[in-house]
C-alpha cells in the first residue's frame, strides 16, 4: 500500500492555479489589462496566503516520503520540485516587495518565475501522475 503526503490535492490545485494565473500575466499572451488585474490579484493573494498554508504544509509532510522512497525517479524527481518550489518562492516575494521595474534584479526574478513555473509544472504532473487531481480517468481496483 502507498502511503500518501498530508493532503496533497489542495496544495496541487493551488500550484495549477498560481500557474494558471501567472500564465495570464505573460506579455506575449496579450491578455487585456483588465483580465491581469484580476489575474495578478488572484496570484498575489493565492501566493501570500494560500500557497504556504497548502503547498508549504504538503512539503513538510511530504519530506519523509521523499527521502525514504525506494524509487529514484520520485526521489530525483522531489528534489528538483523542492529546489523549484523554494526558487519560485524567493522570486515571488522578490516580486511582491520588489516588483520588475526594469532593473536586474526585478527582470531576473520575473525570468526565473516565469520559466521555472512551466518546467515545475510539467516535472509535478510527471511526479505525481499516479495521484494527481488532473487525471480524468481512473483506474479501479
Amino acid at each position: 500500500m502507498h502511503k500518501l503526503a498530508y493532503r496533497h490535492k489542495p496544495a496541487e490545485l493551488v500550484i495549477y492555479v498560481l500557474f494558471a494565473s501567472g500564465l495570464l500575466l505573460w506579455s506575449p499572451l496579450h491578455i487585456a489589462w483588465q483580465t491581469q488585474r484580476w489575474a495578478l490579484s488572484i496570484h498575489m493573494a493565492l501566493g501570500i496566503a494560500l500557497f504556504w498554508v497548502t503547498v508549504g504544509v504538503f512539503w513538510w509532510a511530504h519530506r519523509k516520503l521523499l527521502m525514504r522512497s525506494r524509487k529514484a525517479w520520485l526521489r530525483f524527481s522531489g528534489r528538483v520540485l523542492e529546489v523549484m518550489l523554494m526558487t519560485l518562492a524567493v522570486t515571488g516575494v522578490i516580486l511582491f516587495f520588489h516588483g520588475n521595474p526594469g532593473d536586474m534584479l526585478g527582470r531576473v526574478s520575473h525570468l526565473l518565475h516565469l520559466f521555472i513555473s512551466f518546467f515545475m509544472t510539467a516535472l509535478l504532473l510527471s511526479h505525481a501522475w499516479r495521484w494527481t487531481v488532473l487525471r480524468l480517468r481512473r483506474r479501479h481496483r
